[in-house]
């Protein structure tokens, strides 16, 4: 066989694979900078656990809100008519 033939096809990366190693990468660059710069972290001292959470539920909602809105939208916008349909 030529060589050719013989490369494998490239597979697609999933994006549930993708946003794993974003986290982990991400992770490592802020333990990586908490143990460096340890002295010098003061000025974050507002980001506690509760904190974190609030801005996690905040963000959430508001998203469940902008994507009910468009879905709302997009199902106004079709007929649920069958004869418009042909």
């Amino acid at each position: 066989m030529t060589p050719e033939k013989l490369v494998k096809p490239k597979t697609k990366i999933c994006r549930t694979c993708i946003v794993i190693r974003m986290f982990v990468l991400a992770m490592l660059v802020l333990v990586i900078t908490g143990l460096l710069a340890r002295d010098k972290m003061q000025h974050l001292s507002f980001l506690t656990t509760w904190n974190v959470a609030i801005a996690i539920m905040i963000f959430g909602t508001i998203s469940f809100i902008v994507k009910y809105i468009f879905w709302k939208l997009e199902n106004k916008n079709k007929s649920n008519d069958p004869l418009q349909n042909d």
